[in-house]
């Protein structure tokens, strides 16, 4: 089994390869490696790392990916290396793209809202307000079922983060988009087989 670093060097890279590269922070960070283990779970019905994920003041994060990354800085992150996000398979990295290509048009702050709007970030934290400090875990119980429900209602596997093509003005973009989610689509339930 892979370790939560293995990914979260994987979403770096991923990061840091698009036309425009827009380079992670660790609150981005820390939210995108919750929605790996949390669509691993529903869709490839295991957990793509062992950490477990805590529900801190910002949102999930994984203890010792933020350990790892703390005297980085709050800016960019950037990859360890060229070798730095090959210890995952060939399956974990295109599971990883994945959720990468659903999740990466958030800002750190988007992410962080919308994870405090999930419930599995807010069972863990049980009646604490939103900024406190808090260290307790996320369950994969809580996971599994958040991110299962997600998979089983009519928005599919389309993550919510892909883009709205209906409200979209160009009819060409608009088709590219919504290709874009059938094909996406497509492959992530052939990951779930």
């Amino acid at each position: 089994m892979r370790a939560a670093l293995d990914f979260a060097h994987n979403l770096i890279t991923l990061s840091e390869r698009e036309i425009e590269p827009d380079y992670l922070t660790r609150l981005q960070l820390q939210k995108l490696l919750y929605y790996v283990q949390g669509w691993s779970l529903a869709l490839r019905q295991r957990v793509a790392f062992p950490e477990a994920i805590e529900a801190w003041r910002h949102g999930p994060v994984v203890a010792e990916v933020w350990q790892h990354f703390k005297n980085r800085g709050d800016g960019a992150l950037r990859a360890c290396g060229a070798n730095a996000s090959e210890e995952l398979d060939e399956n974990d990295r295109f599971f990883t793209r994945a959720v990468w290509e659903a999740y990466k048009g958030y800002s750190p702050l988007g992410l962080r809202a919308k994870t405090h709007a999930e419930a599995p970030w807010r069972e863990a934290r049980g009646n604490l307000p939103d900024d406190a400090p808090s260290s307790s875990v996320i369950s994969i119980d809580s996971l599994r079922a958040y991110f299962n429900q997600l998979r089983d209602d009519d928005r599919e596997c389309h993550f919510v983060g892909m883009p709205d093509w209906h409200g979209a003005t160009d009819t060409a973009l608009a088709r590219v988009v919504q290709q874009s989610f059938i094909k996406h689509s497509q492959l992530l339930r052939h990951l779930a087989q």
